[in-house]
């Protein structure tokens, strides 16, 4: 009697291991938690843009449902541009893509014809200059954030337009 028990218990432990569940529980895998706040700096790529005299700096949150914004501040040439950052994160790749936008207003002096006199006129007007480009990042499960940021600058003070390609370095504060 018990040899037949027995035969019928590994029976039973064989035949329950035939409707297991397979591969863990059904949750999506490969996921990085993305969501809270983030803060970064942009470093200019010496061998792609051999822009030496440039940094920016950013601060992002990622809330669990809609868009990223957060601050910026590029600092170029001596031109200080504050703006904005907005983006999504993937939490599937941990991806993240973000628009850069940030302006400099500074005044500048045009000439606007001649006096009676032929003496020239001038006046002053307030120009903005903007800064304004792509991120693209991974976040990695050690919450680092590293990519890269294409920025445009136009209508700079020196008349000079340029892109700079930056380095993206950043972590998870909270």
């Amino acid at each position: 009697m018990k040899a037949l028990l027995a035969s019928l218990i590994c029976y039973v432990l064989f035949a329950s291991q035939c409707f297991a569940i397979k591969g863990g529980p059904p949750y999506p895998g490969g996921s990085v938690p993305v969501t809270g706040t983030y803060a970064g700096v942009l470093l200019p790529n010496y061998d792609v843009s051999g822009f030496n005299n440039s940094i920016g700096l950013f601060t992002v949150v990622f809330p669990s449902t809609g868009l990223a914004t957060g601050a910026l501040v590029i600092f170029q040439t001596g031109q200080t541009y504050t703006g904005t950052f907005q983006g999504l994160a993937d939490p599937k790749g941990g991806v993240v893509y973000g628009l850069l936008y940030a302006t400099f207003p500074y005044l500048t002096t045009i000439r606007t014809g001649t006096d009676d006199m032929g003496n020239p006129i001038y006046t002053t007007e307030t120009v903005v200059a903007v800064a304004s480009g792509q991120l693209n990042a991974k976040i990695t499960s050690a919450a680092r954030v590293t990519g890269s940021a294409t920025v445009q600058f136009s209508l700079t003070v020196n008349n000079v337009d340029s892109e700079v390609i930056y380095d993206v370095f950043g972590f998870k504060q909270a």
